[in-house]
């Protein structure tokens, strides 16, 4: 079992220090618990379980910023498209 910090919000490209997330203050935060095998799909299911999210919403993007690039960087974050990338 491993446990990922998640939040809900936005990313933006500022010019002049790269790429910023905002979080949308309302949905905020969460702490998800995932096996060490879970799919794309688990991990969908359990973002839209915990922010209260409807399972319509097509709008769902799950990205990252790895851990070397933060504060430092101007490369986009990751977008997880596949089991493979959880």
């Amino acid at each position: 079992m491993i446990h990922v910090y998640a939040s809900c919000g936005v990313w933006e490209l500022v010019v002049s220090s790269g790429w910023s997330f905002n979080v949308d203050k309302k949905k905020g935060g969460r702490l998800l618990a995932l096996e060490l095998k879970s799919s794309l799909e688990e991990l969908q299911k359990n973002v839209i379980e915990d922010f209260g999210f409807e399972e319509t919403d097509a709008d769902l993007d799950l990205n990252y910023l790895p851990i070397g690039l933060i504060n430092s960087s101007k490369c986009p974050p990751v977008i997880i498209r596949n089991s493979r990338q959880v």
